[in-house]
């Protein structure tokens, strides 16, 4: 009896704190990543390597990084630069402006590849150069920070607890405004990507732009993919992915290719605008030029990335399910028809205007059987913990691309390496109807045709990769 006490105990125990784990994570959710943080702190987390008068510097800054850059310092005298590559922020906020104030009085500079990607603390630790230089192609991002409740933004100007950060941001670059700038990018949670413009206008850099060293993938748009696969390989394969949805799959949305030889090609997903910063999509309602831009940034990273594995002489297929399909459909109308193949899968030509309507006004659509749309919930869409306004914003996304007539859009773009699958009963997005069917013919597509989005996302899209690649590339 003593012994089933305990465990009644520990049960109890453990329900308390696993209760209390889940009330902070929906009261104050920034205040999990503490014990993480914490965590991180007593793990190296920043590598060096020296090349030349240049140290190469990645990962997070923590508060061992202080120590191991003086270290090294010491050991290689010669070093001027510190070049940073891909770091995506501080776990130690102090430890980060005592290495910058270092970093400075040591007379170093600072400079970006191209293919660098830093963020956050390490923005702030490249302002520490004397002299700061830059490749085009690099990734700088930016964001409020939070005490866990409040955003910085909604911390009075006047308040003490902004004036070490800013005053760090005086001394850097003589004065307060990029620091000012930063809180309002972006929230905490989020990242802004800086533009040129704005890398100019607070005076980030004290030389002009370079041109990049190399000819890897620029960090703007190493920082918009996820890849699986062999990376090496000269088959790729640039997905994008269905919904719309507020994060990228990135990983596990590769399991829509589970025949697909990995070892012998590379898959990238590719962001849409929604996944790459979804706090724009969460709080407040997008307008409807607001959604069509988002689609259009959407169409444009997946544009960036073909022409990358085209300029690279790969050969290059094209993806895309359900609002990835659109996306698709938009990118084939914009680009032309520019690589080895297209897949389309679960995707629509002409949607109905009475759907297409609903959509833009933030409601979600079903169509009963594939034919009639209604109102309905779709789930492919947020949770509840994404925003208030998630769900309307993403129906609104959904909205502007459906209003596209793609029998129009395509109407000149050669389509004889497409291939086109869908649900004759697909619910999300409706089967598509005998006039889009006749177009495709038209067009030289070959159709692949379900009983529903299930049988057109899964079964005919691995049909359809198999027909594009040929079988020498599935298991």
């Amino acid at each position: 009896m003593k012994g089933t006490t305990i465990i009644k105990w520990v049960v109890g125990i453990v329900i308390v704190l696993v209760l209390i784990v889940v009330v902070i994570a929906v009261v104050v959710p920034d205040a999990l990543f503490l014990p993480y943080a914490l965590y991180l702190n007593m793990r190296t987390t920043t590598t060096f390597e020296v090349h030349g008068d240049e140290l190469w510097m990645d990962g997070y800054i923590n508060h061992k990084t202080y120590n191991q850059f003086v270290e090294i310092l010491g050991a290689n005298p010669q070093i001027t630069t510190l070049v940073e590559g891909v770091m995506h922020g501080s776990l130690d906020d102090d430890t980060m402006i005592k290495l910058a104030y270092y970093v400075r009085e040591n007379g170093l500079n600072t400079h970006l590849r191209s293919t660098s990607q830093i963020d956050s603390g390490a923005v702030d630790l490249f302002l520490a150069g004397v002299e700061r230089t830059m490749e085009r192609g690099a990734h700088i991002g930016v964001h409020s920070w939070s005490d866990g409740v409040h955003q910085a933004k909604d911390i009075p100007p006047d308040d003490p607890q902004h004036r070490k950060n800013a005053q760090y941001i005086k001394d850097m670059l003589g004065s307060e405004d990029f620091y000012w700038f930063t809180i309002y990018a972006s929230p905490a949670n989020g990242i802004h990507e800086m533009t040129e413009e704005e890398i100019l206008e607070y005076g980030m850099l004290t030389q002009p732009i370079m041109e990049p060293s190399t000819d890897e993938m620029p960090g703007v748009l190493a920082n918009k993919i996820e890849t699986d696969g062999n990376a090496d390989s000269d088959v790729v394969i640039v997905y994008s992915q269905h919904g719309p949805m507020m994060d990228l799959l990135g990983w596990g949305g590769f399991v829509y290719f589970p025949k697909v030889d990995r070892d012998k090609v590379y898959l990238v997903g590719v962001h849409q605008a929604q996944t790459y910063a979804p706090y724009n999509f969460s709080d407040e309602p997008i307008t409807a030029e607001d959604a069509q831009a988002a689609a259009e940034l959407s169409v444009q990273y997946l544009a960036d990335i073909v022409q990358f594995y085209l300029d690279e002489g790969r050969t290059v297929y094209v993806v895309g399910k359900g609002y990835g399909a659109y996306l698709v459909q938009e990118l084939l109308a914009t680009q032309g028809n520019v690589a080895e193949g297209y897949l389309l899968a679960a995707g629509r030509l002409d949607m109905q205007d009475a759907a297409v309507q609903q959509l833009a006004s933030g409601q979600s659509v079903k169509f009963e059987n594939g034919t009639t749309p209604v109102p309905g919930e779709s789930d492919a869409y947020a949770s509840e913990d994404e925003g208030a306004y998630a769900n309307e914003n993403l129906s609104r996304l959904l909205g502007a691309v459906a209003a596209n007539r793609y029998t129009e859009r395509l109407a000149d773009t050669p389509m004889d390496n497409v291939v086109y699958t869908y649900g004759e009963q697909d619910e999300r997005l409706g089967g598509l109807t005998a006039d889009e069917v006749s177009f495709l013919k038209g067009k030289g597509v070959q159709v692949l045709a379900g009983a529903d989005y299930a049988e057109a996302a899964k079964d005919l899209m691995t049909q359809g990769l198999a027909m594009l690649l040929g079988e020498a590339y599935m298991k």
